[in-house]
């Protein structure tokens, strides 16, 4: 609880701070990422993981819908500590194209993470490697959705 009083505190003080996870945030909860992640994701809960068509279609709301919930923070949070660590590393700032990357890679595993806890213990499905590796292929795609939009055309401040 105590985590959650401190980063609302700090929140004013980091009002005019951008970085990469901002921006697709802002895309990945607009229209065309969520419906092609919800098309991906439930073709791949349909042919990947062997589900019904009814199972796929609730599994990939299910999932989705507390993926989304809990993104709201994990997923500007994670990728900010993602860009801090990639800028003691090495010499780049914040909208260098190695940030994007990182990025990608840190929402995609994020929201995968999220996605296969739902799958495991929501609805008890064993997802094992080969599980895992289908879940953060079919998050790969609305995740690049959302920063090629956020590339292409950032958001206007």
């Amino acid at each position: 609880m105590g985590g959650i009083v401190a980063l609302a505190a700090a929140a004013p003080a980091l009002a005019d701070v951008v970085w990469p996870g901002l921006y697709i945030e802002i895309r990945y909860l607009s229209g065309i990422p969520i419906a092609v992640g919800l098309l991906v994701e439930f073709l791949a809960l349909r042919f990947g993981l062997k589900l019904t068509w009814e199972r796929a279609l609730f599994v990939d709301i299910c999932m989705n819908a507390v993926s989304t919930i809990a993104g709201i923070l994990l997923i500007p949070v994670g990728t900010l500590a993602g860009q801090y660590v990639i800028e003691m590393i090495f010499p780049v700032r914040t909208f260098h194209p190695f940030s994007w990357v990182v990025t990608f890679v840190v929402a995609d595993l994020i929201t995968t993470a999220i996605e296969a806890l739902v799958v495991r213990f929501g609805f008890r499905i064993k997802l094992g490697a080969r599980g895992m590796w289908i879940l953060l292929g079919a998050n790969a795609a609305s995740i690049l959705v959302a920063v090629i939009s956020a590339i292409v055309d950032p958001p206007r401040t």
